[in-house]
């Protein structure tokens, strides 16, 4: 049997393989001009492969607090293939699921300060809007600049709040 190293730091594991995702993602943002498109209205791949696919990323939203996005957006495109519009609608579509029932037991454990959530997500729900209006306005490999960007600088600031539970 493997015994597991003490110095190894899984949360830190993971943390790097997310920064890959990202890095590829802003990599190919700019390079993807000249790469083929992925074109379609849909996300090809097993009913069973994408539903344990979204248990895994529900896990790690609910372990680690990230929204689903920052798994599910780099999984479909690179895993499943999914074009890049489709991605970003879906996974705004899974929000609504994954926050009702992750938002509803953080509330009920005492964790969440309601009054801020609130207008957090007043905010939230007019900038989603605003941002689904002029998605096609974009190139999918801006959009791919624009998630990489995005994450690669809240990712330090995240992973190190998580280290230090």
């Amino acid at each position: 049997m493997a015994r597991r190293d003490p110095n190894y730091d899984t949360a830190a594991h993971h943390i790097r393989l997310g920064h890959l995702d990202v890095f590829w993602m802003v990599y190919e943002g700019v390079v993807q001009r000249t790469m083929p498109k992925r074109e379609g209205v849909s996300i090809q791949g097993s009913g069973w492969i994408i539903t344990v696919f979204g248990f895994v990323v529900g896990i790690a939203t609910g372990v680690a607090g990230l929204g689903g996005g920052y798994a599910l957006v780099p999984g479909l495109i690179y895993l499943f293939g999914a074009p890049v519009y489709i991605t970003m609608g879906t996974s705004l579509a899974t929000m609504i699921p994954l926050a009702l029932v992750g938002g509803g037991i953080k509330l009920v454990q005492g964790f969440v300060d309601l009054p801020t959530g609130l207008l957090l997500g007043a905010g939230t729900v007019v900038g989603a809007r605003t941002g689904a209006a002029i998605i096609k306005r974009f190139k999918p490999a801006t959009l791919k600049l624009i998630f990489g960007c995005t994450f690669s600088t809240s990712v330090p600031s995240s992973s190190q709040a998580s280290l230090e539970f």
